[in-house]
């Protein structure tokens, strides 16, 4: 019985091997294609953890940290106050203040910045500061400051009232224009 069994299994095995082919060059399937960089390194921490060895990118960019901003509402900080608080312990330092900076910097904070994030450092000094101020970094001295982002002029800010004149009546009259 149990020489039948093993010629059994052996034909069986033999069977299944003659039945594969060889793909011709032509029609071979494609390759796998592979991982452009190797995947990071798991290494047991601890005895029942498993950690990565790869750094985060708030790691490699200073800027892309994130951070939680809570500010008491007791404190009524100042924007340059705030600034200072979002700073800390990021490895980061604000520009020493300039004449157009002081302007951003002795504002007082808005209600609406006491609470900001979980969000990026980066996007936190941006909404900080508002639009009309540009972060700039000096990464040898990792240093922020902020300059104008656009020149401010009077002309900007001033209502435009539209005149009834500056419209025609009939498309094929002249739009007349007042200095």
């Amino acid at each position: 019985m149990s020489r039948q069994l093993v010629t059994l299994v052996l034909i069986s095995a033999l069977t299944g091997c003659a039945g594969q082919q060889d793909w011709p060059q032509d029609i071979s399937p494609a390759p796998i294609p592979r991982p452009a960089s190797p995947p990071p390194e798991v290494v047991p921490y601890g005895r029942y953890t498993l950690i990565s060895t790869e750094s985060t990118e708030g790691q490699r960019d200073l800027l892309a940290q994130i951070v939680d901003i809570r500010i008491p509402a007791s404190l009524e900080p100042s924007v340059e106050d705030a600034m200072h608080h979002v700073l800390q312990r990021t490895g980061y330092v604000l520009c020493p203040a300039s004449a157009g900076s002081r302007v951003l910097y002795s504002h007082p904070l808005p209600a609406a910045h006491y609470q900001l994030g979980p969000m990026r450092l980066r996007e936190a000094l941006e909404i900080l500061a508002g639009p009309a101020w540009q972060l700039q970094v000096d990464q040898q001295q990792r240093q922020l400051c902020f300059q104008v982002a656009q020149p401010h002029s009077a002309t900007e800010t001033a209502p435009v009232e539209p005149s009834a004149q500056a419209y025609p009546a009939a498309p094929d009259q002249a739009l007349e224009v007042r200095p």
